[in-house]
């Protein structure tokens, strides 16, 4: 079982997943879409994503 909300109305997003509606005439939502990308991504990848002087 999966539960799933738009992404402006997801109560939880560990517990829903985020959809965004996109049109793939006009491209309507692809801002809302890496929007969404970007801000899941900075959340939950922050250690890895932090800045570092130091290279690997």
């Amino acid at each position: 079982k999966l539960n799933s909300a738009l992404s402006w109305e997801n109560p939880n997003p560990k517990e829903y997943i985020s959809l965004v509606p996109t049109s793939a005439i006009s491209g309507d939502g692809m801002g809302n879409l890496i929007s969404l990308i970007c801000s899941l991504c900075q959340q939950r990848l922050k250690k890895s994503l932090m800045f570092s002087e130091e290279l690997q």
